[in-house]
């Protein structure tokens, strides 16, 4: 927890240098990457608890992990990184598809059990396939780093999602994938999930306006 504090400590004094109208409140990558993660990785902890003392399975979506590192996959490893020197009560089932590069980063992934389910529609991936494989390999909480999450499943989920541009901000708020598909599902999605991480207090603003969610449910870390 210690860590916790600190970052969040941080986290706040960058927002307040940082941050400006322009920016939208939204901090860089950079920021998501040193900052963010560690906080990411303990209110994970503290948001599941520990059921009645036994070893708790936590699945995360890694589709997102590629040698050319997205966003999502930066802190998705630096996550990774923390939960396998630190999660000694948990354990982490990474869930990808056939274009997940598990093998890009040994090192830090060589102790995780992975499921690679083969994609062919993302759609049925998001919300059969992964529902399924929730399902069979038994686990307590399901942790998403974007909006996608199986709507149908009865998994406690914790999402993050580190803002809302494309449907706050033109050109991407008049796309039509935007509004029927993005937009429908990150409402879905947000409702069904136990608690929502954000980076802002701005993306949270956002988030509580464009979706009409209960401020308790959104954290900012």
């Amino acid at each position: 927890y210690f860590f916790a504090i600190y970052f969040e400590a941080l986290l706040l004094v960058c927002e307040k240098v940082f941050f400006s109208e322009g920016l939208r409140g939204r901090l860089p990558w950079i920021f998501y990457l040193f900052v963010l993660s560690p906080c990411h990785f303990c209110y994970l902890f503290k948001a599941v608890g520990d059921p009645a003392g036994k070893k708790m399975k936590v699945g995360i979506d890694c589709r997102e992990l590629r040698a050319y590192r997205t966003g999502i996959g930066r802190i998705l490893l630096e996550f990774l990184r923390e939960a396998r020197h630190q999660a000694k009560d948990y354990d982490f089932i990474l869930f990808g598809n056939q274009r997940t590069e598990f093998l890009s980063f040994p090192y830090v992934l060589k102790d995780y059990r992975k499921v690679i389910l083969e994609e062919k529609l993302t759609l049925w991936w998001d919300q059969i396939q992964l529902k399924n494989a929730i399902k069979k390999n038994h686990i307590d909480v399901f942790f998403s780093p974007y909006y996608k999450i199986p709507l149908l499943s009865k998994i406690k989920t914790i999402l993050s999602i580190f803002d809302v541009t494309y449907l706050l901000v033109e050109p991407y708020r008049s796309s039509w994938k935007n509004k029927l598909y993005i937009k429908n599902f990150i409402r879905l999605a947000s409702r069904k999930a136990r608690r929502i991480i954000t980076s802002s207090h701005w993306t949270k603003n956002d988030l509580l306006k464009s979706l009409h969610l209960p401020e308790e449910k959104i954290e900012v870390i």
